[in-house]
């Protein structure tokens, strides 16, 4: 039984229970993963999987259910635990089943075409033996780890609506190693979207680059500093905090910008965006996961806090509409607010002009530990680092074994400049991170 035939089944089924405030939501992920040693594959895999949730109003209750096997058999069942979950739900959070009849905007890139295993498999070899061509350094560590992915969101409700849509996209991730003496010194990019059209001789080389770039790399004095940090290392603080821009957090008293809107939190230079329909990019969305029309918004505007991003329920709780932020961590995941292409908006210096301006400072390209090292509650974080010293305006040596710590929520108001190129990271859900690199005045560095 496909989708279309259990969508069918399930109408039917709702309609003979007598459930008249029902919904389905299906969500499938298929892609195909290739992994190098030296000079050949070591691990090829393909993944298939996805399912429905069944969701209805019984009684006066919301009640959930779901399942990844379509058959008639199942149907009954789904149903059958729904009803029986809406009569035990202590949950008080009101259940609203979104209307036909939003306009729906058209996705500006097409999906990407599906990449076939030989393909990927070509594309991750060659770009292996580059890695190992750009110097006899590089070790038998070195790999090359290549995905091809493709999700689809389908959303059927008894208010008529009844929406799909597909993403997909490639994902190249070239690691280098290299051995200096007894040490061992890594370095990586990172290409998403139409991986076919990449330059792996520059991927190669950049990757290499920078394992070389580490070799001799000391810590540095302890002290407050300013840093910049890179476009990668931004999104991934980005990431890390920006449950503190949903809804649901601050209505949970787990956000401190709750009741802030219209106030400065961060510095004039930071302008926060979401946008399902970045410029270039094939993961956009066209609705979220409750079939509300997504549409790009200004989080934070120079400065100052614009609005949170909410699904219908969080809305419904102050009286606001649905910003189309509605998202889901799996298909049998409670619904919950996620951001689409959730960036910091360019400005006009470049990395090397910035460093210019800054004179003397660090320049952060690695942080580690974002798990344990950071709060998203409180806004703190402590984190493993390494980069490169600035001295007289200019990238000079490496520097490791060092700690940044500071507060995401006054971090964000030390804001200095924003750089011009936007770098984004690998996609989780519908949710994409991106930053340019930033200028940050007074960050705490423990170091010697």
């Amino acid at each position: 039984m496909n989708y279309q035939e259990f969508k069918e089944a399930v109408i039917k089924a709702a309609k003979e229970k007598g459930i008249e405030k029902y919904e389905l939501y299906y969500e499938s992920q298929e892609g195909t993963e290739v992994e190098t040693y030296q000079d050949r594959i070591e691990s090829f895999s393909v993944k298939e999987g996805g399912g429905a949730c069944f969701r209805c109003i019984y009684g006066g209750k919301a009640g959930y259910a779901a399942t990844e096997l379509f058959s008639e058999d199942t149907v009954g069942r789904l149903v059958a635990h729904a009803i029986e979950n809406a009569a035990v739900t202590e949950s008080d959070d009101p259940v609203i089943l979104k209307e036909a009849g939003d306009t729906y905007q058209d996705c500006t890139v097409r999906e990407i075409e599906r990449l076939d295993a030989a393909q990927l498999k070509e594309t991750a070899l060659a770009l292996q033996k580059k890695l190992f061509e750009q110097d006899e350094r590089v070790t038998q560590a070195t790999q090359t780890f290549v995905l091809f992915q493709k999700n689809e969101r389908a959303i059927m409700n008894s208010n008529g609506l009844d929406l799909s849509h597909s993403v997909s996209t490639g994902i190249l991730f070239p690691e280098a190693v290299i051995e200096e003496g007894e040490e061992v010194y890594d370095g990586d990019d990172l290409v998403v979207g139409d991986i076919l059209k990449a330059d792996l001789s520059k991927l190669a080389e950049k990757a290499v680059g920078q394992a070389i770039s580490k070799i001799g790399a000391d810590s540095v004095d302890s002290r407050k500093y300013t840093c910049v940090f890179s476009g990668r290392m931004m999104a991934s603080l980005l990431q890390t905090f920006s449950q503190v821009f949903y809804a649901d957090t601050a209505q949970q008293g787990l956000s401190l910008l709750k009741g802030k809107e219209g106030e400065a939190v961060a510095s004039q230079a930071v302008t926060l965006i979401d946008n399902p329909f970045y410029g270039g990019s094939s993961m956009q969305y066209p609705f979220d996961a409750e079939g509300s029309a997504s549409y790009a918004k200004t989080v934070i505007e120079n400065g100052i806090f614009k609005t949170f991003l909410y699904n219908l329920s969080t809305a419904s709780k102050e009286g606001k509409e649905t910003t189309g932020n509605a998202g889901r961590q799996g298909y049998a995941s409670p619904l919950c607010v996620m951001p689409f292409h959730f960036y910091i908006k360019p400005g006009e210096i470049t990395l090397e002009e910035m460093m210019s301006e800054v004179g003397d400072g660090l320049y952060i390209t690695e942080l580690n530990g974002l798990h344990s090292g950071a709060n998203p509650i409180t806004g703190d974080f402590s984190l493993a680092a390494a980069g490169y010293l600035i001295e007289g305006g200019k990238q000079k040596a490496a520097i490791q074994n060092f700690t940044v710590s500071d507060n995401f929520y006054e971090f964000i108001k030390k804001v200095l400049k924003v750089g011009k190129e936007l770098e984004f990271g690998i996609p989780g859900g519908q949710s994409v991170y991106g930053s340019p690199c930033v200028e940050v005045a007074d960050v705490s560095v423990a170091g010697k």
